[in-house]
């Protein structure tokens, strides 16, 4: 196409069929890589010239770095020089693109007593303007009408949220969505608290959500539950240079975890500003014997109720006196190559294992690309390790697992 100029120029007005083509490679070698015969419409008006031998086209498609090519027509020689027309290609990283997805909700135990998975979860897919654009979920129910509060959240939060950003005429490749979203979660949670067929003033549920588009990850935490970037990073991006992870040690890369959200928690220092600020207080549970147990939580100034383990949520009106908020905290989070997948699972998964062991697990099913198998062996683990650690009791465990391709775009050097 790049020749097309050229080709018209020096055959427009010959009215041969056949046009000898000889290319010469980049050595300047007498013998030519490849030669076949050009057929010339005879058409001044469009001069397209089609390759009748198609090994000739082949040695464009691959760009072979040919040196030049000589035309010979009736007497009449041309040669055009391929030295700056073949141009060599780079890759421009663009993003990524879904490799694939599971997700799995499993119900955990409580002593002998039959127990209600309290867990949701939902994937909304077609997102606002685009076919790519899909927001997930997991929200973790909790108090006696958890999953009520939880199942609210999946039905009416994706479908709020996608009118509401139509409604503004917002773009979610280029526009900030903060505010929109953050507007979003507290009317969603002021018409749950209106819905008296909902019981929510001690029951309520966490939410962590993203919103993914090919380019960047939008994500909305309220509460505990959690989201974690896998990444595959070129070991010697560390300091630790004798270190060598990877199966079998045929890669030298590191697998990092990086926590895309943080959990609210009464430890987190602006968050206990606000809950002390409005008479909320903070301290762990008590025991039959008045012994303080377990992690901080959140108090009612006069009360011993809601003992609330997260400082944001949906529901929990008393909570909300003692300052619970329903506004999520919303960040970016914009792709690179090494990007491998996220997990957003609620704290049933990750009690007792670290995002850093999460990684370091899903890595292995990575390269099987076996996702399912993956998502059954966290499962299982977590499980396991919530029996060692309370022996009868266990949280019930929700995750949806991605994985990524990487998308690039060929540009000219």
């Amino acid at each position: 196409v790049e020749n097309k100029n050229i080709f018209n120029n020096n055959f427009a007005n010959n009215n041969n069929e056949n046009i000898s083509l000889n290319i010469v490679n980049k050595t300047n070698d007498t013998t030519p890589i490849n030669s076949g015969i050009l057929l010339n419409n005879k058409s001044n008006s469009n001069h397209n010239l089609i390759f009748k031998n198609k090994i000739n086209k082949n040695v464009f498609d691959k760009n072979i770095d040919c040196h030049e090519i000589n035309f010979h027509v009736n007497g009449i020689s041309s040669s055009i020089n391929l030295k700056n027309n073949l141009k060599p290609k780079k890759k421009i990283f663009k993003g990524k693109t879904i490799k694939c997805m599971h997700d799995l909700s499993k119900t955990g135990l409580s002593g002998d007593d039959k127990k209600v998975n309290q867990d949701n979860y939902f994937i909304f897919k077609n997102f606002v303007q685009g076919f790519d654009n899909i927001f997930m979920g997991v929200c973790d129910g909790h108090g006696y009408y958890g999953h009520e509060v939880s199942g609210y959240i999946k039905e009416n939060l994706p479908m709020d949220l996608n009118h509401l950003i139509k409604t503004k005429k917002l773009n979610v490749l280029t526009d900030d969505l903060s505010s929109v979203i953050k507007t979003a979660f507290v009317l969603e949670n002021k018409s749950l608290l209106r819905n008296r067929q909902i019981d929510s003033d001690l029951s309520g549920s966490t939410c962590i959500s993203v919103i993914y588009t090919p380019q960047k990850l939008i994500i909305a935490n309220l509460g505990d539950s959690r989201c974690i970037l896998g990444k595959c990073i070129e070991k010697e991006n560390f300091e630790k240079k004798d270190e060598i992870i990877g199966e079998n040690n045929k890669k030298n890369l590191k697998w990092v975890a990086e926590n895309l959200s943080r959990d609210h928690k009464p430890t987190i220092p602006e968050e206990a500003e606000r809950i002390l600020k409005v008479g909320g207080r903070i301290r762990p549970m008590k025991d039959d014997d008045g012994e303080f147990i377990g992690p901080m939580r959140v108090y009612m100034k006069d009360k011993d109720m809601p003992g609330l383990a997260m400082t944001r949520s949906f529901g929990d009106y008393f909570g909300s006196t003692a300052g619970v908020i329903s506004e999520p905290e919303v960040t970016e989070y914009f792709f690179k190559p090494e990007d491998k997948f996220i997990v957003l699972a609620s704290d049933g998964l990750f009690e007792f294992i670290e995002s850093q062991e999460i990684v370091e697990i899903i890595k292995d099913y990575y390269d099987k690309n076996d996702i399912v198998g993956c998502c059954e062996y966290l499962y299982k683990e977590s499980t396991r390790k919530w029996i060692q650690e309370e022996e009868d009791t266990v949280d019930d465990i929700t995750m949806i697992l991605v994985f990524f391709n990487d998308l690039y775009e060929e540009v000219d050097e």
